[in-house]
């Protein structure tokens, strides 16, 4: 069965709670058209705004605007039977609340400050008009003592001062009249002012023409009331031009001291008042031409300066000299004041009459409605511009009070000196009075702020002072720490730099004992190939050649026994081996085919002994073919090649080495490189086996470089890059002298 919801009287808070939700319960069509244009209407008439800056502060008077902010009573009311809790929408909306907890009676505490629960929450109703209420009368009253108590507290004063600044005032548009928006609450003032203005008016209409006794002392209070009034007006005016530089203000101003002026003159010419006809050779329809010049001159002033407000929307502020626009502005109303009142006294003839006596003329309904129809325009058009200021609204309630000030004093009575005449004047001087009055309490809170800037800048700056002691210690100590890390820091640096040096120096010394060490094995090695060919040699020319006639000598010694031809015979065969033996020593210690015939024909007898040795195929490439090294280098050459050679017959089980011997301008490669097994040349080395380095050892003694290419089962290639020895450099003569 679906549930029965339950039903509300149509305009209960249950019933209107629920038809923001969207759950229209128990309410017909009607009350859900209402509410929607109402709803509409609150979208109409509230601007959304933005929240205000919020701070957290520690002092104890905030303590009191953490406290538990209490929700309406259908928000603690139970889930069960009834109305929800409130939406996560409208939750939401609570500005920093610590957690989200469902509404069954215990409110979040606020983290911000009092000050701002009112402005966030307004700000959230802007965002979503549908949110309901969350805060009842007493709460706001609670959170305005909060404010209060916050207001009073310094350290407030100095968290505003750390916002805005040191010195310096918050916001502009915070501060004066001309820039503020109106609150609601101004906006209120304002419409009761004007408010009661119209019942008092509605109230004097009927008995406007009774006519009252003359007080000629009336006419002097007045119209000073009215010029003091309307000067120290516009000086605000001027000073907060000084501060804007805003050019509307400045008009303004004019206008003000234009009916500064106007009334002044007025006085002076009122008949009976200091002369019968008044003083300035004044006339009797001087005072009331006056009266309408002064009254029409200011409205049109408000009318340019609404103008001249709209065009400076987005426009570059006034950057010139101060001076030049304030005397603009003074000289403009007096040269204005001063063409008025001559046309009033000396060209009074150029004027109609609209007085006749004390009373006024036909001719003076209808200037008199031409100067309120002017009025009621130059309100119009204020009226039309938005957003509206603080200041506009103000001057909406002067216009409105000049209007019925008009009204009073020159349209619906019928002279001078009746209940119109005085209640227009007290209507006119209240109206050059709102302005003044808003303007002196604009003063008095910026003097106050002022103040709270002042008293949070002093206790900014003893916390600066104590900070900046506490700083000073801190740094006292981290220059001393940082002195003596410094003074260890270089000390170990001296440290560090003598055993560079002492490095640098100890392998200088190795490097030149390296190099000593590699010159005596290249004079060691040269004098051991010198002697290997002296000995091969010798063994070559004398030994063998010995052995050769002994052998033609046994032969030509003639035999008769056979016992002893067969001795000849043995004796013979050993001479054969003795000399074949002689010559493979002396070609092992020395191939005398080298110092003979140079190293490429050394080289192709080494590889066809090779070959014919062990059976393996060699290809031999030399370029250029002619080559011919000095020495060391070609016994050096020729070594590396025989021992590689030997390698590959002994340990690579190979069927084919490739061998290249190729020289250019600079150096001389060899390359040797065979099929056969391979080897891991991380392995370690055998014990006395000196193969591989044995051949590096022979390239390092004549600056060149060996490098092994090999694995197993891939072969082995070697190359080896000697450089060429060039004339001027160190040349290893056969003797093992050195010689540059």
């Amino acid at each position: 069965m679906r549930a029965i919801a339950p039903r509300f009287p149509a305009f209960s808070p249950w019933a209107v709670l629920e038809a923001r939700r969207g759950r229209h319960v128990g309410i017909g069509a009607s009350t859900r058209a209402f509410l929607r244009r109402r709803r509409r209407r609150r979208r109409r008439r509230r601007p959304r705004r933005a929240s205000r800056n919020r701070c957290v502060d520690t002092c104890d008077a905030s303590a009191a605007a953490r406290s538990n902010v209490r929700r309406p009573k259908h928000s603690r009311q139970p889930t069960a039977g009834g109305a929800r809790p409130a939406s996560s929408k409208a939750r939401a909306h609570l500005p920093n609340t610590a957690g989200r907890q469902p509404a069954t009676g215990s409110a979040p505490r606020f983290r911000c400050c009092a000050a701002t629960a009112r402005p966030s929450l307004r700000a959230a109703c802007a965002r979503d008009p549908d949110t309901p209420p969350l805060f009842t009368k007493q709460d706001r009253f609670h959170n305005r003592c909060a404010v209060r108590e916050r207001a009073a507290c310094p350290s407030v004063q100095a968290c505003r001062m750390r916002r805005t600044g040191m010195g310096e005032l918050a916001d502009e548009s915070r501060i004066f009249l001309s820039t503020l928006q109106p609150e609601r609450r101004e906006r209120r003032l304002a419409m009761t002012a004007v408010a009661l203005s119209v019942v008092l008016f509605a109230t004097l209409a009927p008995f406007v023409r009774i006519q009252m006794p003359q007080v000629w002392a009336f006419i002097p209070i007045y119209q000073s009331a009215i010029v003091i009034c309307d000067l120290i007006t516009a000086g605000l005016l001027l000073g907060q031009f000084g501060i804007l530089r805003t050019t509307s203000l400045v008009v303004l101003a004019g206008g003000y001291l234009f009916t500064a002026f106007m009334a002044s003159v007025h006085m002076l010419t009122f008949p009976g008042l200091f002369l019968p006809s008044g003083l300035l050779d004044a006339g009797p329809q001087t005072t009331a031409w006056l009266y309408m010049f002064w009254h029409s001159g200011f409205p049109l002033c408000v009318a340019l300066y609404t103008l001249v407000s709209r065009r400076e929307r987005g426009a570059p502020l006034y950057t010139g000299r101060l001076a030049f626009p304030v005397g603009v502005c003074i000289g403009t109303a007096l040269v204005a004041t001063g063409v008025f009142a001559a046309l009033a006294t000396s060209g009074r003839e150029l004027l109609p009459a609209i007085m006749d006596n004390h009373h006024y003329t036909p001719l003076m309904r209808g200037v008199v409605t031409t100067v309120w129809l002017m009025t009621l325009g130059a309100l119009i058009l204020l009226a039309s511009r938005r957003p509206h200021s603080v200041l506009d609204l103000w001057l909406i309630v002067v216009l409105c009070a000049w209007l019925l000030d008009i009204a009073l004093s020159a349209v619906l009575n019928h002279g001078r000196f009746d209940l119109g005449f005085y209640a227009g004047r007290i209507y006119g001087l209240v109206a050059s009075s709102f302005v003044l009055l808003a303007l002196l309490l604009e003063n008095g809170k910026l003097y106050a702020r002022t103040v709270h800037a002042l008293q949070g800048e002093r206790i900014e700056r003893r916390r600066v002072q104590e900070k900046t002691v506490r700083l000073n210690e801190a740094n006292e100590l981290l220059e001393q720490r940082v002195a003596e890390r410094t003074s260890e820091l270089q000390t170990a640096n001296d440290e560090l730099r003598r055993e560079i040096v002492e490095r640098e120096r100890a392998e200088e010394a190795l490097a030149r004992s390296r190099e000593e060490l590699r010159e005596i094995a290249a004079i060691s090695s040269t004098a051991r190939e010198q002697e290997r060919g002296r000995i091969a040699r010798e063994l070559h020319d004398e030994l063998a050649q010995t052995l050769a006639m002994l052998r033609l000598d046994l032969e030509r010694v003639s035999t008769t026994g056979n016992e002893l031809a067969g001795r000849f015979t043995e004796m013979r065969g050993l001479l054969d081996g003795a000399v074949a033996a002689t010559r493979r020593i002396a070609s092992d210690l020395r191939p005398l085919m080298l110092d003979d015939l140079g190293l490429v024909p050394a080289i192709q007898w080494l590889v066809q002994a090779f070959q014919q040795r062990h059976g393996i195929g060699c290809t031999l490439i030399v370029d250029p073919p002619e080559l011919d090294l000095v020495e060391p280098q070609a016994s050096t050459t020729f070594r590396i090649l025989q021992e590689s050679l030997t390698n590959v017959g002994r340990h690579a089980r190979a069927s084919h080495v490739d061998i290249r011997l190729i020289a250019d301008d600079r150096e001389v490669m060899l390359s040797v490189r065979d099929n056969g097994v391979g080897f891991d040349t991380e392995n370690p080395r055998k014990p006395n086996s000196f193969g591989l380095v044995g051949l590096r050892e022979r390239a390092y003694l004549v600056q060149g470089t060996l490098s092994v290419q090999t694995a197993p089962g891939r072969g082995t290639a070697i190359e080896v890059h000697i450089p060429l020895v060039r004339p001027h450099e160190l040349t290893v003569l056969q003797s093992g002298e050195l010689r540059e």
